[in-house]
Parts: structure tokens; C-alpha cells; sequence
């Protein structure tokens, strides 16, 4: 897509795709889709969101920025990456949640096929 192309941005399904939000009305439901860096959705994949002890952590991804050791500096403004599991950053943590709770609430059906 254009975004994708130019700035590096693709929509992400914080409810996964692959786990019931692949046809609408789920799929274009804007309140579980946000904003994300291309390199970020590729490291998520389909991965759940857990909290990453962080010496299990692989990668830590700060806006362009992907590393491998643990940062130094303003830790946690970072996302942190593993296999099979993704943290956000800490502030994003509720809103997280909050569209998580509100994907199951309403697309339940879809969500417990996976």
C-alpha cells in the first residue's frame, strides 16, 4: 500500500487476523485496529501479547529503531519481541487490553473458533 511504501505504516489487527477477525464485520473494525510500523507487525506476526521477562527478550523495537541488547535508556517506551509473544510498550499496555476485552465481547464467536 501507499503508507506501507512511503512511511513504513500497515493497519494492525491487535486481534489477530489468523484468530477470527479475517471477514467483516471484524476485519474493518476500527476499534481493534491501530496504526503500526511495518518492521513491528512483522515481528508480532500472530503472536499473543504477553509481559517478556527481559533477558528472554530477542528484540526491542523503539519507533525506527530494532535492537537486540537491552536498552539503556527510557526502557519502558520500548516493545519487546520473542518467539510466539509480543509486549507493548508499557502506556500501551490498557489500551491494549481494552480493545482485546471489546474484540471478544462482541466478536465471541468468531474469536472462540481458534
Amino acid at each position: 500500500s501507499f503508507l506501507t511504501a512511503k512511511y513504513g505504516i500497515q493497519t494492525e489487527h491487535l486481534y489477530p487476523r489468523s484468530f477470527g477477525s479475517a471477514t467483516m464485520p471484524a476485519l474493518g473494525d476500527l476499534h481493534h485496529l491501530v496504526p503500526a510500523r511495518a518492521t513491528i507487525n512483522t515481528l508480532r506476526r500472530n503472536a499473543p501479547f504477553k509481559d517478556i521477562p527481559d533477558e528472554q527478550t530477542k528484540y526491542w523495537i523503539h519507533k525506527y529503531k530494532v535492537i537486540a541488547t537491552i536498552p539503556r535508556y527510557d526502557i519502558q517506551s520500548y516493545s519487546e519481541s520473542k518467539t510466539n509473544a509480543f509486549e507493548p510498550p508499557e502506556l500501551r499496555k490498557g489500551d491494549i487490553a481494552r480493545a482485546m476485552f471489546y474484540f471478544y465481547t462482541f466478536y465471541r464467536s468468531e474469536a472462540d473458533k481458534k
